[in-house]
């Protein structure tokens, strides 16, 4: 995975090996833009639950800068 943030914008990127499936997440704590490998894009304005309905993937998004300090 990739991850990046600056004050109150992120960009999360999570992918497999070789690159495969990589989906891009990114925004702010007000809005969330999902972009998927096939071009797809999705927006909501929480992160969190963004992830679950498109990926079904449970990830507290805005606590992950305290999971990698």
């Amino acid at each position: 995975f990739y991850f990046k943030q600056c004050q109150d914008q992120y960009d999360l990127q999570l992918f497999g090996p070789l690159g495969a499936g990589r989906t891009r997440l990114y925004g702010n704590q007000k809005h969330a833009v999902l972009i998927t490998e096939q071009g797809k894009k999705f927006e909501a304005t929480d992160p969190q639950q963004l992830l679950q309905q498109m990926l079904n993937m449970n990830l507290p998004v805005n606590n992950l800068p305290q999971w990698l300090i």
